[in-house]
């Protein structure tokens, strides 16, 4: 404590990068669930590799809009989403709207259910079995000990799908796949004339996580105990102390640091092994959408049956933590958006009651069952509000003490991805 004041200096971390791991990891479980095992397969199976080149572009943009989430919380204490709110009350009536747009589609329950359905062979059935995993969703929240357990099941299904995407490309290697993805990465600005814009859009969208759902990192960071976080008054710290200013410096490289190794590179590595995997498995099949995914398991099982088998559960692990995941992030979302005082778990439940209704029309009219549509709905949505808040987070971080407040490079960065955003939304539309 500073000598004749009440206020504290930050004191320096005391933990490595590797021990702060945390916040980062269900962003990219959600990426990996979402873009990165539907919608980039999806476009590798109809362009080959012609979009890799936005890879590096869209995580660096969805990066340094991650970190101000992560800047508020660490300096403040408070969550960014009531930050933001309490910018504008437009904002309280706002956010409420587009938390539930974008994300009350089931469009991760869907896609686990088609699955489930399919690797049990009854296809026709996968609107019932996402019911069921959305029921179960709904209510695992009157156990705390269920959420620890499912995430233990989906992480092992996490390992599983991996390791079978190694094995699968490393046993159907071709010297062309590293020439095709040279050229990917190389072709910068490159559009084929027939590119499906909604299906890029989603992908650019859920390469990564983009929209509301990152502001739900800020609830991460704050269970974390990052920088000012951790204290128990962080508005007692003093930041015009030459010791706070140092510590501060640590923990933002810190932060830094383990949001780029997990997130940044995650998702990189993740993208390309699921585009190599479609590019050696479904390369020259006329598949599209979720189909992706059943060819591929059909092709695997038609290998060695275990393996198909075992692909089938393990994406079924992946989208159904998503799910709960992204259920988990809207209770808390809507708790701080509207100022709650009903528990996050029961506005989870509530909204998983709306999603498993969604389910229910699919069963009824099964023209409207269709799993990709719904991720691709959802990830577009998203992206329109990443457009909205992204430069309100300049707004809310220029507040802060000035040795916390952003650089220059990371509020080009932060408008850079809303305008990139919006103008893919735009093109996307015409």
């Amino acid at each position: 404590m500073q000598k004749g004041t009440n206020r504290w200096a930050l004191q320096k971390p005391t933990k490595n990068v590797w021990q702060m791991l945390g916040p980062s990891l269900l962003l990219v479980a959600l990426a990996i669930s979402g873009g990165e095992l539907l919608l980039w397969p999806d476009l590798v199976s109809r362009y080959g590799f012609a979009f890799l080149w936005t890879v590096p572009l869209i995580l660096i943009l969805q990066f340094a809009v991650n970190m101000e989430i992560e800047r508020y919380t660490a300096v403040t204490g408070e969550t960014t989403l009531g930050g933001l709110v309490g910018l504008s009350k437009w904002f309280r009536l706002l956010f409420p709207i587009s938390i539930v747009v974008s994300l009350v589609w089931p469009a991760w329950a869907s896609p686990a259910g088609n699955m489930l359905a399919h690797t049990f062979g009854v296809p026709g059935q996968g609107a019932l079995f996402g019911m069921g995993i959305m029921l179960m969703l709904i209510l695992i929240w009157n156990s705390k000990n269920s959420y620890k357990i499912l995430e233990t099941v989906a992480r092992y299904g996490l390992l599983v799908v991996l390791g079978i995407i190694l094995w699968v490309i490393g046993t159907n290697w071709d010297p062309q796949i590293m020439s095709e993805a040279a050229n990917g990465f190389t072709s910068i600005g490159y559009f084929p004339p027939e590119t499906d814009k909604f299906v890029l859009l989603s992908a650019l969208a859920y390469g990564g996580v983009v929209g509301v759902l990152n502001l739900a990192q800020s609830d991460w960071t704050k269970a974390k105990g990052y920088a000012a976080a951790g204290r128990e008054d962080p508005s007692l710290v003093n930041w015009e102390l030459e010791e706070t200013q140092s510590s501060w410096k640590n923990w933002w490289s810190l932060m830094l640091k383990e949001h780029f190794v997990v997130y940044y590179i995650g998702n990189f590595v993740g993208i390309i092994l699921l585009s190599i995997l479609a590019f050696v498995t479904i390369r020259g099949l006329d598949v599209k959408n979720f189909a992706i995914l059943t060819a591929q398991f059909d092709q695997l099982r038609e290998q060695t049956p275990i393996l198909g088998i075992a692909f089938g559960l393990g994406i079924t692990l992946l989208f159904t933590m998503a799910q709960m995941t992204i259920l988990d992030a809207q209770g808390r979302l809507l708790k701080t958006s509207l100022q709650s005082k009903i528990s996050n778990e029961k506005i989870s439940q509530f909204v998983g009651v709306i999603g498993l209704i969604i389910l229910l029309m699919t069963y009824i009219n099964p023209d409207f069952n269709q799993p990709a549509f719904l991720l691709r709905l959802s990830a577009s949505l998203s992206a329109g509000v990443m457009v909205m808040y992204a430069p309100f987070l300049l707004v809310l971080n220029n507040k802060l003490p000035e040795k916390t407040r952003p650089k220059l490079w990371n509020k080009l960065l932060v408008i850079g991805c809303a305008v990139f955003y919006g103008i893919i939304i735009v093109w996307s539309l015409l």
